[in-house]
């Protein structure tokens, strides 16, 4: 099928479509006047991509989803999302605690606590990739 074509079934503009393409992440068929081609594979993926970058995946992590066939790939992205998330309302209890008055310097160490915290985590994760999801059944 043609762009246009591609474009309404997955409601993506052309100008994405052919970035995509540009990327790397989907592979129509250049036919011999110039047009591109797009598969029912393609467009698939195109479906796919729409939804991941509505996630807010970046390309990166785009590219590992979808060369990833065993969906591990994905919940790692969440797992690392969660962390960030859990993260992130640490450092907001801390902005909080500084409008309130709190002192810079004691703060700090609280912020290195927070951040040292999360780089130990993530090097868990690496070493056993299962020890989050097993930590999170546990404690439900």
């Amino acid at each position: 099928m043609l762009i246009s074509k591609a474009s309404r079934q997955t409601k993506l503009t052309k100008k994405a479509i052919e970035y995509y393409a540009e990327q790397g992440l989907i592979f129509p068929v250049v036919s011999d006047n110039g047009y591109r081609d797009f598969s029912e594979r393609d467009v698939e993926c195109l479906n796919k991509i729409s939804v991941l970058r509505k996630l807010g995946l970046h390309m990166s992590e785009i590219k590992t989803v979808l060369a990833d066939e065993t969906g591990k790939a994905l919940q790692r992205i969440s797992i690392q999302n969660e962390l960030n998330m859990q993260r992130w309302q640490a450092k907001k209890t801390i902005l909080d605690k500084l409008r309130c008055g709190a002192n810079y310097s004691a703060i700090n160490a609280e912020l290195d606590g927070i951040e040292s915290n999360a780089t130990i985590t993530e090097k868990l994760l690496e070493a056993f990739p299962g020890f989050y999801t097993y930590l999170q059944s546990k404690s439900t």
